[in-house]
C-alpha cells in the first residue's frame, strides 16, 4: 500500500528560492535528492534505511525532519489519510527549528 505525497505552497516557495541561488551542478544534485525522497516516502513515511530523519520534538502531530546535506525537509505524517505533507524546506542554521 502506498502513501500519497503532497507539497505545501510554502514548501515550493522555499525550494525555488534556494534553487535560484545554486549553481547548475548543485541545483541538479538537490533536485535529484528531493525526487529520491518523494519516491521513498511513497513506500514508507519513515525511511530510516535511506535518510537521516528525526521526529521534531514538542509537536502535537507527527512531524519529521530529514537531513539532505546542509538542507532540511520537514513533513507531517497524516496516518488516517495515508498522506505525507511536505511543509518545510530550510538551510540548516541555529534558528532552523525555533518556533516563530
Amino acid at each position: 500500500m502506498t502513501w500519497a505525497v503532497r507539497y505545501s505552497s510554502s514548501f515550493w516557495k522555499s525550494v525555488e528560492k534556494v534553487l535560484r541561488g545554486l549553481s547548475g551542478k548543485e541545483r541538479e544534485k538537490l533536485i535529484l535528492k528531493l525526487d529520491e525522497l518523494a519516491t521513498v516516502l511513497q513506500e514508507t513515511p519513515y525511511p530510516v534505511h535511506k535518510f537521516d530523519l528525526r521526529k521534531v520534538a514538542g509537536r502535537d502531530r507527527i512531524e519529521i525532519r530529514v537531513r539532505l546535506g546542509k538542507y532540511r525537509v520537514v513533513y507531517w505524517v497524516l496516518k488516517e489519510e495515508r498522506t505525507i505533507l511536505l511543509v518545510g524546506f530550510f538551510r540548516r542554521d541555529e534558528t532552523t527549528y525555533r518556533e516563530k
